[in-house]
């Protein structure tokens, strides 16, 4: 029996002749046309798909349950026999975007379901077929350069300090990311005659200490203008012994001088200077997640708590429930003047009429469409002084659930941080991850960022001052909490924590509708260095020292500093003696994290040997396409009386004369927890 699922594949080319992007269609099968009355009208996908190709999506790599998050990869053939598609040598195909879409009825496009969303890798050409390498959306985010920020080695002793001398040319400059308050950074001297040091090119929130050798150095006048430190630290040195500051302005482009943190020494330092600072900004919204709190001020609203599931994955959001017209829920932050944004998640419970929120108390009401799902939704910034936020229900009677209150000093809503009596910093690894995707014009999930959090929102920390990818910081806070980073087929940026999987997220149940009736699992090798052998010992190492000192830079140092500043790192351990026990050859494995708090690291360590203190199998499973689609990787699924998280995913699209035996969905399973 032969398959009869079409394909069809839309990819953009560049034309240089015209100088425009070109969208090029193919499918399998026999050639297809969308309808007159469909977008796009009237366009034709050739039936010159010899090969539609094999896609591999993992977690962590084929049969792995550790190291970085992979993008996903494959190759489509096409049929250039007729070299009909010689006209492709001359476009610009590689970096362009590519879709897959699968034809499960009659209307373009909402019976053509999005099977894979990537870019093209390359093209390369033979005599009669053009092969297409692909990747994941992903897989470009993690080429980024994650400091594309240079020092131009200008510096001219008059207009010019913060750009340092030729010797700083072409360096990257700093950046501080998040929970850094006891990293000891090192800082780079960009004007010696003034004694500029510049801290990070993205701003700081707080510089919590500045050292000279070991020795703490007083802080003197903050300045609220790059223009004005420069000024006055030009014309009159800070007082000696004590350095004057600049934090920088977030509302500024990067890359511009404006943005970055600066200071400036009354002293020349006589030993090497380091600093602790933290980068990021606050949840100003108290009892985010509980809005019976006295903190939230109802008129005409009765709140009921923990009502529903919300989109961290958890039973705590609310009901609101007016009781006369325009009932409102509204909480005041006492805080200085700047430009406020407001986001909640709403859905409607019962009632049609208007919901809207606020940001000024009221002075001006953005009305938000809310359906029977959640949505994000924020208001535009207002630049206001004690800010008023929260939400307004027009209709008596009317009912809406509500999560995750957040007010910030910011421009869009960033990664959720829940709170309860204080203000929260944005320093969980997700959050962080945010703010690195953000600034390349990338957007994390707000919902999988909200759900990662509850899972683990852990303060981190990453100083960077050499060349690297974003890759290798995504790569780096993830682990940090055991997380991935990928992308699905909306073309939506996802993260999430892998763990040993649980019964109550079993999203299908396998058993007779397995691939011809019978269940087709096959147990395979594991490809994690320890070979799936046991460990009985985790070492996290966390609260990272990013100056190694030697005795003769630690003047000032306490004997209970000296330890930290003279190694790179800090170290918990967790073991598990009963594993050494059954498994002689059980090992140990050690982690880098961004982690920056003690116990926080003992909580990953112990989440560490959870996972592998045991043997845990990893099989494939061979299941039809109308299940496969369905699953996406770290989805939990039974099959007999085991349940496994899915790692991995291999698909193989229908082609010509492919037989049913091939067009399996074959998915990569981990754990084997008996149910």
């Amino acid at each position: 029996m032969v398959i009869t699922n079409q394909f069809l594949i839309e990819f953009d080319t560049y034309d240089s002749v015209t100088a425009s992007v070109i969208v090029e269609r193919f499918c399998t099968g026999t050639k297809y046309i969308t309808k007159r009355t469909e977008t796009p009208s009237l366009a034709k996908y050739l039936p010159l798909i010899k090969d539609a190709g094999a896609i591999e999506q993992y977690l962590f790599g084929k049969s792995r349950t550790t190291g970085i998050t992979v993008s996903a990869a494959g190759k489509i053939d096409l049929n250039n026999a007729s070299r009909l598609l010689d006209y492709l040598e001359d476009r610009g195909v590689d970096g362009r975007a590519i879709t897959i879409r699968e034809k499960t009825g009659s209307e373009y496009p909402a019976d053509f379901p999005v099977r894979f969303l990537g870019t093209i890798e390359a093209i390369s050409f033979s005599d009669r077929t053009i092969s297409l390498d692909i990747k994941s959306i992903i897989y470009d985010v993690k080429q980024e350069v994650y400091q594309p920020i240079k020092y131009a080695g200008t510096n001219n002793g008059s207009s010019i300090y913060e750009e340092g001398t030729a010797d700083l040319q072409g360096t990257p400059k700093p950046k501080v990311l998040g929970d850094c308050s006891n990293a000891n950074m090192p800082m780079f001297l960009v004007d010696r005659a003034n004694e500029i040091y510049q801290l990070s090119s993205d701003p700081i929130d707080t510089i919590n200490t500045v050292y000279v050798g070991r020795a703490v150095i007083t802080a003197g006048t903050a300045f609220t203008t790059r223009a004005a430190f420069i000024a006055s630290v030009t014309a009159t040195p800070p007082t000696a012994g004590t350095y004057d500051y600049y934090l920088g302005d977030r509302t500024a482009a990067e890359g511009s001088n404006n943005r970055g943190c600066y200071i400036a020494f009354g002293t020349t330092p006589n030993l090497q200077p380091t600093f602790n600072a933290t980068e990021g900004w606050k949840n100003l919204a108290l009892y985010s997640e509980d809005y019976t709190n006295a903190a939230w001020i109802k008129s005409n609203v009765t709140v009921t708590t923990n009502t529903d599931t919300a989109p961290n994955g958890l039973v705590v959001a609310d009901t609101f429930t007016a009781t006369a017209a325009n009932g409102t829920v509204l909480q005041t932050v006492t805080i200085a003047s700047a430009s406020y944004e407001y986001s909640v998640w709403l859905k409607r419970k019962t009632g049609t009429g208007a919901v809207a929120i606020t940001v000024n108390g009221g002075t001006t009401w953005e009305t938000k469409t809310l359906t029977t799902s959640y949505q994000r939704f924020y208001v535009t910034p207002v630049t206001t002084a004690n800010p008023q936020f929260g939400i307004r229900i027009t209709t008596s009677g009317d009912a809406v659930y509500a999560f995750g209150s957040q007010t910030e000093k910011f421009s869009v809503p960033s990664g959720y941080v829940a709170t309860t009596s204080a203000a929260a910093y944005n320093h969980s690894a997700m959050n962080n991850l945010w703010k690195v995707m953000n600034l390349r014009g990338f957007a994390l999930d707000a919902d999988s960022v909200a759900a990662t959090n509850a899972v683990n929102s852990s303060p981190t920390g990453v100083f960077v001052n050499a060349e690297t990818q974003i890759g290798a910081v995504m790569d780096f806070l993830a682990d940090s909490i055991k997380a991935y980073v990928s992308d699905n087929v909306e073309g939506d940026f996802i993260c999430g924590v892998f763990k040993v999987p649980t019964s109550g997220e079993i999203v299908r149940i396998f058993d007779s509708r397995i691939l011809l009736g019978a269940p087709k699992i096959s147990k395979i090798r594991q490809q994690d260095l320890d070979r799936g052998i046991p460990l009985y010992r985790a070492i996290i190492n966390y609260n990272r020292n990013y100056t190694v000192m030697n005795e003769s830079q630690i003047v000032g140092a306490s004997s209970g500093d000296i330890p930290f500043v003279s190694q790179d790192w800090r170290s918990v351990v967790d073991e598990t003696a009963s594993t050494l026990t059954k498994h002689l050859n059980a090992g140990e494995r050690t982690i880098d994290t961004a982690l920056t708090v003690k116990a926080d690291a003992i909580t990953r360590a112990v989440f560490e040997s959870t996972l592998y203190n045991q043997i845990r199998l990893i099989v494939e499973i061979r299941v039809p396409y109308a299940f496969g689609f369905d699953i996406d990787r770290n989805d939990v699924i039974q099959v007999e009386n085991r349940i496994y998280r899915i790692i991995g995913k291999f698909l193989k699209f229908p082609s010509v004369d492919n037989r049913l035996s091939t067009n399996a969905i074959v998915l990569q399973g981990w754990g084997g927890v008996v149910v």
